[in-house]
C-alpha cells in the first residue's frame, strides 16, 4: 500500500513501463483520500468560525481565496505523476497510451479511463 505510492512519487515523471492495477488504484485512493481531507480541514474550519462568529456558515472571501490556493496547489503537484501512472497502468492492460488524452474531456473521459483501470494486465507474448 505504502509502497505503491511511494513508487508513485518516485516515478514522478515515469511514462515509459508498466504499473500494476494494486499501484494505480493505491496512489488513486491516497490522492482521492488527501483531497478529501482538504475539503474536510476548510469546511471544518469554516463550522469553527461561523460558530465563533455566529454567521450562518458563509464562506468568505479570504476562506475561498486560501481554500483555492491550497486545493489548488495540490492538485498541481500531482498532476503530472497522475498522468505518468495511467500512461503506465494503459500499457499495462495493452491499451494504446494515447487514451490517457481522454482525460481531456472532463466527467466522461475520467470514468471511462477508470474503467480501463480495472482491466488486468496483459502479457508480453
Amino acid at each position: 500500500m505504502f509502497k505503491a505510492y511511494g513508487d508513485f512519487w518516485r516515478r514522478y515523471f515515469t511514462f515509459t513501463g508498466r504499473s500494476t492495477r494494486s499501484q494505480f488504484w493505491w496512489a488513486f485512493f491516497w490522492n482521492a483520500l488527501i483531497g478529501v481531507i482538504l475539503i474536510l480541514i476548510q469546511v471544518g474550519l469554516k463550522i469553527l468560525r461561523g460558530a465563533a462568529v455566529g454567521d450562518h456558515l458563509s464562506f468568505s472571501g479570504n476562506q475561498v481565496v486560501i481554500f483555492f490556493w491550497m486545493f489548488s496547489g495540490w492538485y498541481l503537484v500531482t498532476l503530472i505523476p497522475r498522468w505518468a501512472v495511467t500512461v503506465r497502468r494503459l500499457r499495462d492492460a495493452g491499451l494504446p497510451w494515447g487514451l490517457v488524452f481522454l482525460k481531456l474531456l472532463t466527467g466522461i473521459g475520467h470514468l471511462v479511463l477508470l474503467v480501463l483501470a480495472c482491466l488486468p494486465s496483459k502479457d508480453d507474448d
